[in-house]
């Protein structure tokens, strides 16, 4: 037996490109290299030149999430060492009262604290597009604003 709602939508997820990824000249030089590499195996008159041209955005897409995705985990992983390397020194420290174990654990802290800085400042840049694109329409995000303004200018008897 299997229940399903009409009212219960699967939404497809979109893919958005990461704008960071663009920065990097290396970067580029590998999506260039990638494109240049494509095309010379494609062009061979076999396929349409549409069919090569339109081909070529999923080829594009499919390397940068590639990437972004290999960033990501190393991300993670360089997180995590440096979450392990402090609760180790932190120990230590607490062990033995020794300056160049504070020292290393300080710096460790401003790794930390540099990492999380530039996650936050790619979180906020994130919400500050996303409340530039939907200020002047209806919508939820207008709906979950004028909610939070009505329950306090509420009179109740």
């Amino acid at each position: 037996m299997d229940l399903e709602s009409p009212l219960i939508r699967p939404t497809k997820t979109t893919w958005r490109l990461n704008d960071s990824l663009l920065t990097d000249l290396p970067l580029r030089a590998q999506v260039t290299d990638t494109l240049r590499t494509y095309f010379t195996e494609n062009e061979t008159g076999d396929v349409s030149d549409m069919t090569v041209w339109e081909a070529h955005k999923s080829v594009l897409r499919g390397k940068l999430i590639q990437i972004a995705s290999q960033r990501k985990r190393e991300a993670g992983a360089l997180m995590s060492n440096i979450l392990d390397r402090i609760r180790s020194l932190e120990t230590q420290h607490k062990r033995q009262q020794v300056e160049d174990t504070y020292k290393e654990l300080l710096e460790e802290r401003r790794r930390l604290h540099a990492l999380l800085l530039k996650r936050h400042l790619r979180q906020l840049r994130r919400s500050k597009g996303f409340f530039y694109l939907h200020a002047n329409k209806g919508g939820k995000l207008l709906a979950q604003m004028l909610r939070g303004q009505q329950h306090p200018s509420q009179v109740h008897k």
